[in-house]
């Protein structure tokens, strides 16, 4: 006698209700850029500039969409930065 091979059929886990991201503008003024650690500093967005590094060598920050590991990536006009629930668009 052979045991049917079905799978159960259970319900769907339900999703986690994701909150919105804060978004946040940040202006250089006469800079041409500012480097990426600093920028999260400067934000708020960590404590230091070692959390800034450590956050972003562990691949939790991306510019326009691509995950970065550049601790001092220079961050121009017209970027946009997100990290955890944040995004930043840089003018």
């Amino acid at each position: 006698m052979t045991k049917p091979t079905s799978t159960p059929n259970f319900p769907p886990k339900p999703s986690k209700p994701t909150s919105p991201k804060k978004e946040e503008v940040f202006e250089l003024n006469d800079q041409e850029f500012i480097e990426l650690n600093k920028l999260l500093k400067l934000l708020g967005l960590v404590e230091s500039g070692g959390e800034a590094g450590m956050c972003i060598v562990a691949g939790e920050v991306s510019v326009n969409g691509v995950v970065v590991k550049e601790k001092r990536k220079k961050i121009k006009t017209g970027f946009k930065v997100e990290y955890k629930q944040s995004i930043v668009r840089v003018i």
